[in-house]
């Protein structure tokens, strides 16, 4: 190639680059075009998208992006999900400065969420001054606007200085049907709040939100048939209501639980099923359920028998206090002595 077609190879090139920016540019200032004829509300449906992933690759620079482009225009919704990412750091830099004004002016446009929102801000002084009055208004005009489970944290705000009238915040969203409301009433109608213990009441509460999946509740409502001495023991119904809530990963339950089929107490006994559910408590931290599979492991139940094994467990569940698995490793129980163990 002679220089003349190589200056003439260069010049096509670089006229095909500048082309080729030229047209990006013109896509560029289309998108733009088109954003801007984009509704608030389109705009904040396309920043859940990106968010999300709902069909397209997950990108929440971009969600912050059309989150932004509809905050911009009043879209209360938009403004709250902008102010939750900055919050967390998602898509934009962590700030909880920007958080608190975003979540606020969408507070502001009377967003339920949003107000709750800014009510926990001021409660922990994230990004605003901690002001416990302000996080009580801003609960109060949550639940004005709609949005009953607020009134749990108007009652918890009140518990110290006015228990009865924090007693009927919650039982205001537990009547509504709000599970965690109903978990808390009944646990204060079966200690005896405001006289004397009402085991009907915290069952017909406990029951509500068990039914409604409330974990917490299962289990209480479990104990409650399991040994409660105000009413009909039913293992087979601690049993169902125990597994509900060990199946949401509920590490007393799972404990409990593998004690219900290691006792074969309203179930058949299976050490296989009783080593289960004592490992799956056991390995997020729950010291009875270390204890129960460290003694299921020197004894060989459900397990190959392994000593070694069975110091593990019970060394996790002595390390945090766990009386029985210390007095099981003997006086000096932070030194293994197989000669003390009880089996």
């Amino acid at each position: 190639m002679d220089d003349k077609s190589s200056l003439q190879h260069v010049l096509n090139s670089r006229d095909k680059l500048v082309a080729g920016a030229k047209a990006h540019a013109s896509l560029i200032r289309r998108g733009v075009r088109d954003s801007l004829k984009l509704t608030p509300e389109a705009q904040f449906a396309r920043g859940k998208v990106y968010y999300g992933g709902d069909g397209v690759q997950q990108d929440q620079a971009e969600a912050a992006v059309w989150f932004r482009m509809a905050a911009d225009e009043g879209h209360a919704e938009a403004q709250n999900w902008l102010g939750c990412m900055y919050l967390a750091g998602e898509g934009v830099s962590k700030s909880s400065e920007l958080a608190a004004f975003w979540i606020g002016k969408a507070a502001d446009s009377g967003s339920a969420q949003a107000q709750y929102n800014l009510g926990s801000l001021y409660w922990d002084g994230n990004g605003v001054q901690k002001d416990i009055q302000q996080a009580l208004l801003w609960y109060q005009k949550s639940v004005e606007s709609g949005n009953l489970g607020a009134s749990v944290q108007v009652g918890r705000l009140l518990w110290d200085d006015d228990r009865e009238q924090a007693m009927s915040w919650f039982l205001r969203a537990a009547d509504a049907g709000n599970s965690h409301a109903q978990y808390i009433v009944a646990g204060l109608y079966g200690s005896g709040f405001p006289e004397d213990p009402d085991i009907g009441r915290a069952i017909f509460y406990y029951q509500q939100a068990a039914d409604q999946g409330h974990a917490d509740a299962q289990f209480e409502l479990a104990l409650l048939y399991k040994d409660c001495p105000y009413l009909e023991r039913d293992p087979i119904k601690a049993v169902a209501l125990l597994r509900a809530a060990a199946e949401q990963g509920h590490t007393e339950a799972q404990a409990t639980l593998g004690w219900h089929y290691e006792a074969s107490n309203g179930v058949r006994r299976s050490y296989t099923e009783a080593e289960m559910w004592y490992r799956r408590a056991a390995e997020q931290g729950q010291a009875e359920a270390q204890f129960s599979l460290g003694l299921l492991y020197a004894r060989g139940k459900g397990v190959k028998q392994s000593y070694e094994e069975g110091q593990i467990w019970l060394h996790k569940a002595a390390e945090q206090g766990h009386e029985q698995a210390q007095n099981s490793l003997g006086k000096h129980w932070e030194q293994w002595d197989e000669a003390r163990m009880p089996w």
